[in-house]
């Protein structure tokens, strides 16, 4: 029965509740329409831009948090979404938001104000350094590493493995969601630890992964016993994964490290252990999928910098023996 996992004292029934089967639709993705609608009065271009840009933040967000504006910001421009999509998407989102909440589907004391504040904090900055973004998704991984035994029952064993795996590919590969979400096992070569992924304009990109990566996916892999070609899997269903279903499995494990951490701040400290590690900036673009330098530039070069005036000091420190 349903009810019995719940009260086992088996360690691997306690993991189902915390990895607890995925949204497969974030909360007001259905709401959309609806909000399309009231938009009857404005001109079409209007109407189709706005609908498309809350659609892109209620595949991101539940507006479950003051920042979330700031950080759906954030997130299109880490994916080099360009400027002028990235104000009339932010618009579209306020607009969204103010009919959720005007519709009862959020409540009336929603900060909007304060929301819209920390927009505008973050548009007005030349640059967005990745400074802030200290260790969560090292943490992350360590607490999905450290997770429950995988639970017993077939579909939340998948389900567990599945979102291990994704976390894994998250944090080695610096893809985006999307990416990641449409995957496909005939462009995975796990014994080259590598694979093809679909970028944004659709072109195409080779994604490298460790032998950590290669052993979650392996483990995910060998447990399914169908021949569908995505590498990700809704279970139950066997359908190819929306996004969303990434950010879902993300905030399982969040609660595991204690940390908050999304999806896209696997892709800000993937590219700073890269510049770490020698990296510059051309083969930063290549790896993330830039389709320009100056936009892999314009959020990593403060940090770039940075580091520069820290090897400087060093050298500077040493140099005075």
């Amino acid at each position: 029965m349903e009810g019995e996992s719940s009260r086992s004292r088996d360690p691997r029934d306690r993991g189902v509740d915390i990895l607890a089967s995925p949204v497969e639709q974030r909360r007001f993705l259905a709401s959309v329409e609806g909000f399309t609608r009231s938009l009857a009065a404005r001109a079409p271009g209007t109407r189709r831009t706005y609908t498309a840009g809350a659609r892109r933040f209620a595949a991101f967000s539940d507006a479950d948090e003051p920042s979330c504006l700031e950080q759906f910001y954030l997130e299109m421009t880490f994916d080099g979404v360009p400027a002028s999509t990235r104000a009339v998407y932010s618009a579209a989102a306020v607009a969204f938001i103010r009919w959720l909440i005007a519709d009862g589907q959020l409540p009336a004391d929603w900060n909007l104000v304060a929301a819209t504040e920390r927009l505008k904090a973050v548009k007005t900055k030349g640059t967005y350094a990745v400074r802030h973004i200290g260790d969560e998704a090292d943490l992350l991984l360590t607490g999905a590493r450290g997770a429950p035994p995988a639970p017993r029952k077939e579909l939340p064993k998948l389900r567990y493995y599945r979102d291990l795996a994704i976390i894994h590919v998250l944090y080695d590969t610096g893809a985006r969601r999307a990416e990641i979400a449409s995957m496909k096992r005939s462009e995975l070569d796990l014994r080259a630890r590598q694979a093809r992924v679909l970028g944004k304009g659709n072109k195409e990109r080779t994604v490298f992964f460790t032998p950590a990566a290669q052993d979650a996916l392996t483990a995910y892999l060998e447990r399914r016993d169908d021949d569908t070609d995505a590498v990700f899997l809704t279970h139950p269903g066997d359908r190819e994964i929306r996004p969303a279903v990434i950010r879902d499995a993300v905030k399982r494990f969040e609660k595991l490290a204690g940390v908050e951490c999304r999806p896209h701040t696997f892709r800000h400290a993937f590219a700073r252990r890269k510049l770490k590690q020698g990296l510059d900036m051309n083969q930063i673009a290549a790896l993330l999928g830039h389709s320009s330098v100056t936009t892999t530039a314009s959020i990593y070069a403060p940090y770039d910098t940075e580091q520069l005036q820290a090897a400087y000091d060093e050298g500077e420190k040493n140099g005075k023996g």
